[in-house]
């Protein structure tokens, strides 16, 4: 398993380590969903900071985007922040959040856990997807 899941409160904190495929973020997406935890999520933080490796092709990303707009109807308030500060990784999630733009999540990409943090914790976070 190249990820961590960190329930929180009101949030969960995934860190994704090491070589990471498509079909584990699928697994960390599924089994996050799949919680009953989840229904009462305000944020989820996607830590990419300590991958080496990654093979993500565009139809993983649009898979991902299935499952999360289909999770919408059971919570519709969910913030994503997503940390990535490889360039690659960095613009794979940017395509993620763009492609996610007409649901309810909000969705933004940081280079920094400080950053965020502070926008998923926050309640008047506005989406930049």
């Amino acid at each position: 398993m190249a990820y961590i899941n960190d329930w929180r409160v009101k949030g969960i904190y995934r860190v994704f380590i090491g070589e990471v495929s498509g079909d584990e973020i699928v697994e960390a997406v599924l089994e996050i969903e799949g919680d009953q935890r989840f229904d009462d999520l305000d944020y989820i933080i996607n830590d990419f900071r300590q991958v080496d490796k990654y093979e993500v092709s565009e139809r993983d990303i649009k898979t991902i985007v299935k499952i999360d707009k289909h999770a919408v109807k059971i919570n519709s308030k969910i913030r994503i922040a997503i940390v990535a500060t490889h360039e690659p990784i960095h613009e794979w999630a940017k395509l993620y959040c763009n492609k996610m733009h007409d649901s309810p999540y909000d969705c933004e990409v940081f280079n920094s856990m400080e950053k965020a943090e502070k926008w998923a914790l926050s309640s008047s976070s506005q989406g930049a997807c």
